[in-house]
């Protein structure tokens, strides 16, 4: 074999569609170790805050604070107004390693994004070959569903446990994945692993992504059809968890197959569950649509009563527009039907796994409960949602979605149009660019448009972010600055359409546009 055949090397490009988070070895960080001032989150650097405590002769105060519980109370940012005067705030950047958008004064703790050495957001390979993994699993275990569904329903009725649930996920990886003949290998379930074969890289973002500190709420779906907010065991409201979410952007990645290796499985094996990238990469969008389908049932409210209801409705609606889509779903939220092959299962044979290996929720549907992005009272997203595109080689060209096995088609009546017509105009606004026009994007397959460059004359659509406006244009998932936001006329909505002409673009600086003239309203 000549060395350019030992290896099938693709791209892969994750387009962010609905928030993506990927939790860090920090883990959660508490008001000692963060600080939020003029909707921004500081994240503190140790380092920084020690020389600045030195030099204002405020460590023993500071480590008298510490020990008293005030500070983790009270926070950083208190305790240094209360001991510099609040009108020589310092420049709070240089005490924190860096700085994001969002979050609020009442937040007690967040969740960092995972970035590398040189503090750079990035998803690892290693989460997205788990997420492989788990669809190469799945797709195989589908074929061989009554066998597995038969034993499990034994199995279960002697476990006590939630390691037990654990075991049953090992014993389908060794039975369907880990367990082929390879010779010269010694006798370990990781040497005979047929996805050995696939190695995946860190993907980065191409140019800056968009990175917020939102809110995530926990939906949950009662067995009577309805749905309510979480309070789990609080009794001071319901279940809000703040975390850094990537919410706009675009990742590329490399993966390779070894085909070296391959042939040495192939020799010993007569059949393998996957034999080259296309085949995994099918196998996540034939899952992946699996689980849009059932989302869509789940999701389906009998009377639409309070915000809850509203917001399954909402999470219904944009299941229906996605469906036929290329997708991959990554990251915190993406729930137990995403992680595990549990969806296989009968509705009674996931009720039994839940209930005994981890809580007795009884009867209600298993699973009962979704984190999701409440954007207001009628917009709601789920999380994790990326568009998957593939280009075959190393060069980076000619993108193409991934085909699931077999195109579902939505039951009759519930089409995405008839769906988009029952959502009034007034709720329709609002929900941002990247997640509005990414989703027609990926159902409509549309190759990406002409680069934005500076001094182009270019439409694009207009959105409110707070106090002022910014751009987004088709092909580039950035938001632009406008820098005459005066001519902006009072007819604007967010999500007009107008003409622009670039003034800049470039990774460091962005895109700065001009707005030119308004096309609709």
């Amino acid at each position: 074999m000549k060395p350019s055949e030992c290896f099938e090397v693709a791209r892969i490009r994750l387009t962010v569609i609905t928030p993506v988070f990927i939790g860090s070895r920090l883990g959660i960080l508490y008001p000692m170790e963060f600080f939020f001032y003029q909707n921004q989150v500081y994240v503190v650097n140790e380092e920084k805050l020690g020389r600045f405590l030195i030099e204002k002769n405020l460590m023993d105060k500071f480590i008298n604070e510490a020990f008293s519980g005030n500070l983790r109370r009270d926070g950083i940012l208190q305790f240094i107004q209360k001991n510099t005067g609040g009108s020589n705030l310092p420049n709070l950047m240089s005490l924190s390693s860096y700085s994001v958008p969002g979050g609020s004064a009442k937040m007690g703790e967040f969740r960092p994004f995972i970035r590398d050495g040189l503090n750079r957001i990035y998803i690892p390979g290693t989460s997205i070959k788990g997420v492989m993994r788990t669809a190469v699993l799945y797709n195989v275990v589908k074929n061989n569903i009554g066998s597995w569904e038969k034993k499990i329903d034994e199995q279960i009725k002697e476990a006590r446990n939630r390691e037990r649930g654990k075991t049953f996920s090992s014993e389908m990886q060794k039975s369907f994945l880990q367990s082929f003949t390879l010779a010269g290998s010694p006798v370990n379930d990781q040497n005979k692993d047929i996805l050995r074969c696939l190695i995946v890289r860190d993907a980065y973002p191409i140019g800056k992504p968009e990175v917020k500190v939102i809110p995530i709420r926990v939906l949950c779906k009662r067995k009577e059809g309805n749905f309510y907010w979480s309070t789990g065991s609080s009794r001071n409201g319901e279940i809000v968890i703040w975390v850094e979410a990537v919410v706009g952007g675009i990742f590329e990645t490399e993966i390779v197959w070894d085909y070296a290796l391959y042939q040495k499985f192939s020799e010993k094996n007569r059949t393998l569950p996957v034999t080259c990238i296309k085949d995994v990469l099918k196998c996540v969008s034939q899952m992946q649509t699996d689980v849009m389908k059932h989302e869509i049932e789940f999701f389906k409210v009998k009377k639409s009563s309070d915000i809850a209801d509203s917001a399954a409705s909402s999470l219904r609606n944009w299941y229906q527009n996605a469906l036929n889509g290329s997708w991959l779903r990554i990251g915190y939220g993406s729930g137990m039907l995403s992680t595990t092959v549990d969806l296989l299962w009968n509705e009674s044979l996931r009720q039994k796994i839940r209930n005994i290996c981890g809580k007795d929720r009884r009867d209600d549907p298993a699973p009962k409960s979704r984190r999701v992005w409440q954007r207001n009272d009628v917009q709601c997203f789920p999380v994790g949602w990326m568009k998957l595109e593939v280009s075959y080689g190393k060069s980076g060209e000619n993108w193409e979605i991934v085909e699931p096995p077999v195109k579902v088609e939505l039951p009759p009546g519930e089409s995405g149009d008839s769906i988009q017509k029952q959502i009034s105009e007034d709720s329709a606004r609002g929900i941002t660019a990247s997640l509005k026009i990414s989703s027609r994007e990926l159902i409509s397959a549309q190759t990406s448009s002409k680069p934005v460059q500076k001094g182009q004359t270019r439409q694009g659509i207009l959105i409110r972010e707070g106090d002022k406006w910014v751009a987004r244009f088709e092909g580039d998932d950035r938001l632009a600055e406008i820098e005459n936001q005066g001519k902006i006329p009072d007819a604007a909505k967010s999500e007009s359409v107008a003409e622009f002409y670039i003034v800049a673009q470039s990774k460091q600086k962005g895109i700065i546009a001009r707005f030119q003239k308004l096309i609709n309203k």
